[in-house]
């Protein structure tokens, strides 16, 4: 009777001790951050492994361009054709059964030896990828840094949150959880650590540290709006764009995150990258209705730093009436 009672205590205590535990925020970083002269040396060295990559696939072939109210037809024909091209920069025979990556898209080896990916088609390649420590592409292009990441599950939650921290994020954007299939939508990393400013109504993710009263802030945005493969409103998308664009700095780094990384991601980035490119080219003089604007050259630029990103057509067309909507507003 005694031994029954024992085991009994015994046992509500370990759940009590549990629950404690599970309700304390728990510490995510264990060592300093990565010094800036070594990342800044890491952004140098990506950057010019993707020139590199841009010369040999990309360098003397046409684009097409935007203009306004292209029609569906030519923009999803458009997206077939880029598809086709970035099939044959990735891969020595896109028809073959086995597909075989090209030595200058090789995905990260470590990433794929430790279990570190959701889809093995979508882990990033070695050249850019963030570390060896979680799946994350480093994006360089038209003067901005930028991570493109899939979405941490309980296995790899701890990684993403030190990586943030470690590379110093300053804006992190999250695309998507609430339609997504059971088993593949992001564990929930941001409960409980979630704070709003009253006044500003701006969202802050709280990072608690190890041996440190002050948390680590980082601005966050996300939609639950947007469905896995699919477009979104792109009034919606130019909503979320504007917010981010609001409080960049050029001394900070975004990282945006779908589930795989791909096709919500690189489809953020892309609007994010033409508008800032849009407003570029109006602040240099140039004419409304002359601007020399490429979603296709875009997209081009970021498959050749992640797979997929862009991954569907429907992604792809969101993009042509995010751009139409954007400058439409600037008349």
């Amino acid at each position: 009777m005694r031994t029954l009672l024992y085991v009994t205590l015994l046992t509500l205590f370990h759940i009590y001790v549990q629950s404690v535990h599970a309700s304390i925020p728990e510490p995510v970083l264990s060592l300093p951050t990565l010094p800036q002269q070594y990342l800044e040396t890491r952004f140098q060295a990506i950057q010019q492994s993707f020139e590199q990559r841009a010369v040999l696939f990309l360098k003397g072939k046409p684009f097409h361009p935007w203009h306004a109210n292209k029609s569906r037809k030519e923009i999803l024909e458009e997206f077939e054709q880029l598809n086709e091209w970035r099939f044959h920069s990735w891969y020595v025979d896109p028809t073959a059964k086995i597909l075989v990556s090209r030595m200058d898209f090789m995905v990260a080896q470590d990433l794929l030896e430790k279990g570190f990916y959701r889809k093995p088609s979508l882990i990033a390649f070695q050249y850019n990828q963030t570390d060896s420590s979680y799946n994350s592409s480093t994006i360089v292009l038209n003067g901005f840094k930028l991570l493109a990441l899939e979405s941490p599950t309980a296995k790899t939650s701890r990684n993403f949150l030190i990586l943030l921290q470690n590379h110093r994020v300053t804006q992190l954007i999250r695309l998507g959880f609430t339609k997504e299939n059971e088993t593949q939508k992001s564990y929930a990393y941001w409960s409980g650590k979630l704070k709003t400013n009253p006044k500003t109504q701006e969202t802050y993710l709280n990072l608690p540290q190890e041996n440190s009263q002050t948390p680590y802030n980082i601005r966050y945005y996300s939609t639950d709006s947007w469905e896995e493969n699919q477009g979104i409103n792109p009034r919606e998308l130019l909503r979320l764009i504007h917010s981010v664009r609001s409080h960049y700095d050029a001394n900070g780094l975004i990282a945006c995150h779908s589930i795989n990384g791909s096709g919500r991601t690189g489809t953020f980035l892309a609007g994010f990258l033409l508008l800032s490119e849009i407003d570029r080219q109006i602040a240099a003089g140039v004419a409304k209705n002359a601007l020399d604007i490429s979603i296709e050259k875009v997209v081009m630029q970021l498959s050749l730093q992640r797979p997929y990103l862009v991954g569907k057509a429907e992604q792809y067309y969101t993009l042509y009436r995010l751009v139409d909507l954007y400058i439409k507003d600037l008349l």
